[in-house]
This record gives structure tokens, sequence and C-alpha cells, in this order.
């Protein structure tokens, strides 16, 4: 087996994120039932509920989804994705505030050393 084969087949092989949730919330939202959406982006009212039930991926339907929801799916709850409006805030920065902001936020969220070592003061 070739290195590039053995990597598309581990690739392959990791898991997926569970997005089920995030798509049952989105069509909460939008007061849609699983037939609406399939519909809405023209798959099967089946692979939609596979999805929502995190039995299969929408692997090829990721981008009509978060298009069609205006949201990200790709990763898992607490990605790292930030709010619009948090980007928002963040572009509008200038590069010397950026680093500022960036230092302030890795000293705050630094990790406690221990129960009984020095202790972040408290914010």
């Amino acid at each position: 087996m070739t290195r590039v084969a053995a990597c598309v087949m581990v690739c392959a092989m990791a898991p997926r994120p569970l997005i089920g949730t995030k798509i049952r919330r989105a069509m909460e939202r939008r007061h849609m039932d699983q037939a609406q959406l399939a519909k809405a982006i023209g798959r099967s009212r089946s692979a939609v509920n596979s999805w929502i039930n995190d039995r299969a991926y929408p692997l090829n339907s990721i981008g009509a989804l978060e298009e069609f929801f205006g949201i990200s799916l790709a990763g898992e709850e607490g990605d790292g994705q930030l709010p619009p409006e948090v980007r928002e805030i963040v572009a509008s920065l200038s590069p010397a505030q950026r680093e500022r902001l960036r230092r302030f936020l890795t000293e705050a969220l630094r990790p406690d050393e221990d129960e009984n070592g020095p202790q972040q003061a408290g914010l």
C-alpha cells in the first residue's frame, strides 16, 4: 500500500464530529421539519433523519446546509468558531489592538497550576 493510499484510508476512518444537534436546532429555529429541509437542499428526508440522529455524516451536503442555515457545521460544539458579531469586532481592531487582545485572553484563560500551587488572579 502506498503512503497516499494509507493516508486516504486513515482519513476516511477518522471519526466525524456529531452535528445532528446543530442541524436539529437550526431546523427548530426555522420551524422546519425533516421533509421541508430535505426539499430545500435537494436531499431525501431519510438522509436528513440520519444526519440529525448522527447515524450518517452529511459529507457532500455540509456546504448546502451551512449556506441554507447561515451557520458553521464543520466543527463540534465549542469548536472555537466565534459568533459573527465578535468576528466583526475583532476585524475592526488594529493589529496592535489584536495583539493586546490576544495577550490578554492568553493570560486570562491560562489554566490554574493546581489546587495547591499559585492561583491566577480571579476574573
